[in-house]
Parts: structure tokens; C-alpha cells; sequence
């Protein structure tokens, strides 16, 4: 299931016009795809990651799905508006980076690492005598 829906794309990304000449199956694909690119930077830092509402995420989604999508009609990066979908697109890639690299966050609860487990609970600080 996509991140994002067709009017949230079209309201934070890829306008209603522009995706008028793009099939709506082509569209979900493209969201569902998009949603995955993302998700997959979040995998490590929220295994159980279930909606997100974050709307910075959202925009990230909107933003990949936007090149994604225009790249179907003949996407030119040297044409006026078409420079601004790829500063976009780039710039949403490296903030997914830095929440996986734990730079920025989500507005989510993280799961908190496994370094310290159950088993290293018993442990004590006391001197061992050599």
C-alpha cells in the first residue's frame, strides 16, 4: 500500500493537470513504488514501521513519485520547471539518507537499539579481583 494517495500527490507534488495525461493505474504503481524507495531508507532505524503521518515523509514520497512520474512523458531536466522536479527529487533522497543515518528524524517513536539486551541486565560494574 502507497505512503501517499493520488490527492495528496497532486497537492504536494505532481498537480492534478500534469497527472491528467498519466493513467491512474500507472499513478498507484508509481506511489506504491515511490513508497517503497522510501521505506526501504527507514527499514533499520523503524523496523515496525506501520502509517506514517509525518508530513515531511509525505513530501519526500510526493517528490520521488513526481520525477518518477514525469519521466514518462519525456522528463527534461535543462527545461524550466523540469530543473526544480529534480532539485526536488535529489533533495528528498538526502533527507531519507539522513534519517537513516539518524541526522534527522520522523515525528515517530524510534525503536530503540538492541546493543544493550536482557542478557547484559545481570552485569555488574563491581571489580573482579585480578
Amino acid at each position: 500500500m502507497a505512503d501517499i494517495t493520488r490527492g495528496e500527490l497532486a497537492s504536494l507534488g505532481l498537480r492534478a493537470q500534469a497527472l491528467a495525461s498519466i493513467p491512474t493505474a500507472d499513478q498507484d504503481a508509481e506511489l506504491e513504488a515511490s513508497s517503497a524507495t522510501a521505506r526501504s531508507y527507514l527499514r533499520a532505524r523503524y523496523p515496525n514501521l506501520g502509517t506514517v503521518a509525518d508530513p515531511a515523509y509525505k513530501s519526500a514520497v510526493a517528490r520521488i513519485a513526481t520525477l518518477r512520474l514525469l519521466s514518462t512523458r519525456g522528463f527534461d531536466p535543462a527545461r524550466g520547471s523540469d530543473e526544480v522536479v529534480l532539485l526536488n527529487h535529489d533533495a528528498a533522497m538526502r533527507w531519507l539518507r539522513d534519517i537513516a543515518n539518524g541526522v534527522a528524524h520522523l515525528a515517530i517513536a524510534e525503536t530503540p537499539p538492541d546493543t544493550f539486551v536482557a542478557w547484559m541486565d545481570p552485569l555488574s560494574d563491581d571489580a573482579r579481583g585480578w
